[in-house]
């Protein structure tokens, strides 16, 4: 027999720990049933619109985002029916918990993690460099990276199960007693050398390097979008104040008398100058109608990313606390903090999937048509 809580003075006993889970599971049971239905009516509408390397990525975190909640959605119904009784089902642990909801779930959240890194980075080398993004269009593949990402993904998550085992759990007061998916690292610490090592990369690869590269890339974006906004107001400037130059001229000249026949080739002159030094921009010039066409999807991206890295921030903390420090997720104090970055993790879930659906109902417009004739379909309205 195994005994994995230490019942000390401060310590959490074991209904206290069902009680605690029970009440994240109140909480997010409803969230999962939101993201469930926001998922589906993204996928609804993503998959009719025309599809670009952003939206293919969009449509891909969507899916997965829906498959994550699928997964877990049917532990969360059965541990709101059985509450403590859970505890005595060993088999309904092994599956839904071990294999369905730490498996496979959470191999589909960190995957999520790196989509998302990929749709901030691939936007801010769009806005970065739009003729080069143009020109290597053929090496921008949503869905060859995101298989890669997948398998590397369950890999890892297959040698991290190494750790876990279902063991008989006895509360010293009487209160509590039944099986438990408890990690070896905290049973058999000297057998759980490669399991330690996989577990850091998992992590490393899938949420501080995302979580990094998500941050650095929101900066870049701000920094160019806020760059290009200057630079096109200063030239939006300097080409009004010759045409007001012009203006002025032949207003002081019809006051003076002159002809207006002589003035009159000021114009077509002006204009031929002016393609002329739009033709000598060159690249630049081609790039800025571009670059405008893709601002307005940069700054939904931006909005996005910003929202997903704020939300991923909690969760990336309690998960280094709970690899480095032996015991972190069973003390008292420590044991609601990890709850509430649980419970943050979990809204995760359901704002990036409202974001998918929301985000472009609020700047897309195609996506908005889109959605107004689905609307029309549905209600039969003229």
């Amino acid at each position: 027999m195994f005994q994995i809580f230490p019942w000390d003075e401060g310590m959490l006993t074991l209904r206290d720990y069902y009680n605690i889970s029970l009440g994240v599971t109140i909480f997010c049971t409803p969230l999962a049933l939101i993201g469930i239905f926001t998922n589906s009516a993204a996928i609804a509408v993503f998959l009719r619109m025309r599809r670009s390397v952003t939206s293919t990525y969009f449509i891909l975190v969507t899916f997965i985002d829906l498959g994550y909640l699928l997964l877990i959605f049917p532990y969360s119904v059965i541990t709101l029916v059985l509450g403590h009784r859970l505890a005595a089902c060993s088999y309904v642990n092994l599956i839904f918990f071990l294999y369905l909801n730490y498996f496979a779930g959470s191999a589909l959240r960190k995957l999520s993690n790196c989509v998302t890194m990929m749709i901030s980075l691939d936007r801010c080398f769009v806005i970065a460099f739009p003729v080069k993004a143009r020109a290597f269009q053929h090496l921008r593949k949503p869905k060859l990276y995101v298989l890669c990402f997948a398998c590397l993904s369950f890999l890892l998550r297959v040698f991290s199960l190494m750790k876990y085992r279902i063991v008989r759990v006895h509360d010293p007061q009487g209160e509590c007693s039944g099986d438990f998916v408890a990690s070896q690292f905290y049973l058999d610490t000297v057998q759980n050398g490669v399991a330690f090592i996989v577990d850091t990369a998992r992590y490393v690869l899938f949420t501080y390097i995302p979580v990094t590269s998500m941050a650095l890339a929101s900066m870049s974006m701000i920094y160019i979008l806020a760059r290009h906004s200057k630079r096109n107001k200063e030239s939006y400037q300097q080409h009004q104040a010759p045409a007001t130059t012009v203006r002025n001229s032949v207003d002081l000249q019809m006051t003076a008398g002159a002809d207006p026949q002589s003035t009159a080739s000021v114009g077509p002159q002006d204009s031929d100058m002016s393609k002329s030094s739009m033709r000598a921009k060159g690249p630049e010039a081609t790039s800025t109608p571009f670059f405008q066409l893709s601002r307005q999807q940069s700054l939904t991206v931006l909005v996005y990313t910003i929202f997903f890295l704020l939300l991923a921030l909690p969760d990336s903390l309690q998960i280094l606390l709970k690899l480095y420090i032996p015991g972190f997720f069973i003390g008292g104090k420590e044991m609601y903090l990890v709850t509430t970055a649980s419970v943050i993790y979990f809204l995760l879930d359901v704002v990036s999937s409202a974001m998918n659906f929301f985000v472009y109902i609020a700047s897309g417009s195609l996506f908005r048509a889109e959605v107004c004739r689905l609307l029309r379909q549905m209600f039969r309205c003229k």
